[in-house]
């Protein structure tokens, strides 16, 4: 029984210091369908052989139970919302359905897809492409995130208002628009999910408004306009040592009507420079200052080394994260 509690703390772990989302969420389901099994076909039986010892081990695992509950345990309701949203994330960026190309690059290689989202006026956008650096290169350009306004367009203002694990952290950007366009900024929350099996990390970003926790988050400046991101996130796979794949998707509310030749303008001429930017970056990462951090941030980046050394592995697929 102490070991149920012990097996419900090394998800938990898991979870928030191994980023192995998935693997958590298994755990817990495995673990609670175990104690399940074990007081509806053998409580009764043991009940009647020792009945006051029974009571104390009934009692025990219903506590038990009751801590694998999303409704009494905040840690499993996080694990059970992250899973749910990185599932539906990871679908997004791999699946075909809906989706419709509006730019196929000849000679860049780099797609981009749209489709339109179900009881809105809003669209999702899908880039993917070939980076051929290697995987841990292309990661710590997405990882530093108050160096976006170096890559990302009209972003101009980045910082990070707190790391709350290894690959968890609250950011916030700011772009400034062209005139009479308002500025505008996001505050996000995002985490990474180790999906080692299929050779791939996934990061997932949504917007957070109001507070995180106990963490207060600032209201925007006096004349900035505060987006929504409705989920956005990136899937990075290992192809070999010096080649990734890359999928970007967005779907954020700008706050304001976008008019359709615009659009059109932004997914055929605009949204695939994302990665030719970052191929850019990602091929520079000597003696630049993303270099820097990475041999000043031991913490992270010895990690994702390790983790990197794995997925570069040519024999492992990359299947999508039910096989783990």
């Amino acid at each position: 029984m102490k070991h149920g509690f012990s097996i419900l703390r090394c998800a938990v772990k898991l979870h928030q210091k191994e980023d192995r989302l998935f693997l958590s969420e298994k755990i817990i389901h495995w673990l609670k369908l175990q104690v399940s099994i074990f007081l509806e076909q053998t409580a009764d039986e043991l009940s009647a052989a020792l009945p006051v010892a029974m009571e104390n081990v009934s009692g025990i695992l219903q506590e038990l139970l009751m801590q694998l509950d999303s409704s009494h345990n905040k840690d499993v309701e996080l694990i059970e919302q992250e899973a749910t949203e990185s599932r539906f994330l990871l679908s997004s960026l791999t699946g075909e359905a809906d989706w419709i190309v509006a730019r196929e690059g000849q000679e860049d290689g780099i797609t981009t897809c749209y489709k339109h989202v179900d009881g809105s006026s809003l669209y999702s956008v899908r880039v993917q492409g070939v980076v051929e650096e290697p995987l841990f290169n292309v990661i710590s350009i997405f990882f530093e995130a108050d160096l976006y306004p170096q890559w990302v367009p009209t972003m101009d203002r980045a910082y990070e208002l707190k790391r709350l694990s290894r690959y968890r952290k609250l950011a916030q950007f700011s772009y400034k628009l062209p005139w009479p366009l308002a500025r505008r900024d996001i505050f996000c929350y995002g985490y990474g999910v180790d999906i080692a099996e299929q050779n791939a990390i996934l990061v997932v970003v949504r917007s957070v408004d109001g507070s995180y926790g106990d963490i207060q988050i600032p209201e925007p400046d006096p004349g900035t306009v505060r987006m929504d991101v409705k989920y956005a996130g990136f899937l990075f796979r290992a192809i070999d040592k010096s080649t990734t794949h890359v999928s970007v998707i967005s779907c954020t509310d700008p706050k304001m009507s976008v008019p359709y030749f615009l659009q059109n303008y932004g997914l055929k001429k605009v949204a695939h420079r994302i990665l030719l930017t970052v191929r850019k970056f990602a091929s520079s990462v000597a003696g630049s200052e993303y270099e820097e951090r990475m041999n000043s941030d031991k913490y992270v980046y010895d990690d994702l080394r390790r983790r990197c050394r794995y997925f570069a592995d040519p024999l492992v697929t990359f299947e999508g994260a039910e096989s783990e």
